[in-house]
């Protein structure tokens, strides 16, 4: 028998990005550097471990995303930064479809193909080896045009790279040798990283130092939250607790975001009683201590 038919559908309601808690002059600091990035910019988020990085970030990815602009993202990893170009070669096989319709030079595109043999259109690698400072520079070239070229469009793109506190030495000065070269598209590079963990010498705090000089970087410090804004996270993930226990999480979490969380999911567990004597660290917070 025929089937009936089903009722039209109607259009979806535009949906919008989920909103995070105690972070909105951040998030605007952000967005107002991306809408900047018309000439290049660079954006940097810093803070100490759990502060909420790379919440934040993921944040400003989807709301770049819902205007429409391109976005690539990489991840550095503690442990490996023996590995050279680890997030690089990341970030170029996820420029790999974008790259099959782009408008990039042969020999931009063979000098990225190094990194992600997947770009090459037939020629192969260049075989010459990366053993002169002109081949270094060739091969930085190209990887930065690849790269600006994934992400071009009529919306600025932006390209992020988390963690570089744990980036290689060699992907660091290719991550500043972009940084450099941001005005070359309209483009915003965001960057991460552990306040403690990046000293004052470090190539990325000089490229952040060049660029905030040149009136076209957005920094962002992230601190604790309020105790306003624990509450209202608290509300969100675990409504009904009372105000004394509000105000004790905010004490025992000193406003930071892995341990408020980690807490709420401990009580939501019935791994922690919200009213005894002493809270015990959960033990995700124990890992990354």
């Amino acid at each position: 028998p025929a089937r009936p038919e089903a009722p039209p559908s109607l259009p979806s309601a535009p949906t919008q990005p989920p909103t995070i808690v105690g972070r909105a002059a951040e998030l605007r600091a952000l967005l107002d550097g991306y809408e900047g990035a018309a000439k290049g910019s660079l954006a940097v988020i810093e803070g100490e471990p759990g502060a909420g990085k790379s919440r934040l970030v993921a944040e400003l990815l989807a709301r770049v995303e819902a205007k429409g602009g391109r976005t690539l993202t990489a991840r550095c990893y503690e442990g490996e930064q023996q590995l050279a170009y680890g997030p690089v070669s990341a970030l170029l096989r996820a420029a790999a479809p974008a790259l099959a319709r782009a408008d990039l030079a042969e020999h931009h595109l063979a000098e990225a193909a190094r990194l992600a043999p997947e770009l090459a259109r037939g020629q192969g690698a260049p075989a010459a080896a990366l053993d002169s400072p002109a081949a270094q520079t060739r091969f930085f070239e190209g990887v930065t045009a690849a790269l600006l070229a994934a992400v071009a469009g009529a919306q600025p793109g932006l390209i992020v790279v988390d963690d570089c506190h744990w980036a290689d030495s060699a992907s660091v000065e290719l991550l500043a040798y972009l940084a450099r070269r941001l005005d070359q598209a309209p483009a915003c590079l965001a960057l991460c990283w552990r306040t403690a963990e990046l000293p004052a010498e470090h190539p990325l705090r000089r490229a952040l130092g060049a660029a905030r000089r040149e009136g076209r970087a957005t920094f962002v410090q992230l601190e604790g939250l309020s105790e306003e804004a624990v509450a209202d996270l608290a509300r969100a993930r675990a409504p009904g607790l009372a105000p004394e226990v509000l105000r004790r999480l905010f004490r025992e979490s000193e406003g930071l975001p892995l341990l408020v969380v980690e807490y709420l999911d401990a009580i939501e567990r019935g791994d922690l009683d919200p009213s005894g004597a002493t809270w015990t660290l959960p033990g995700g917070a124990r890992d990354l201590l």
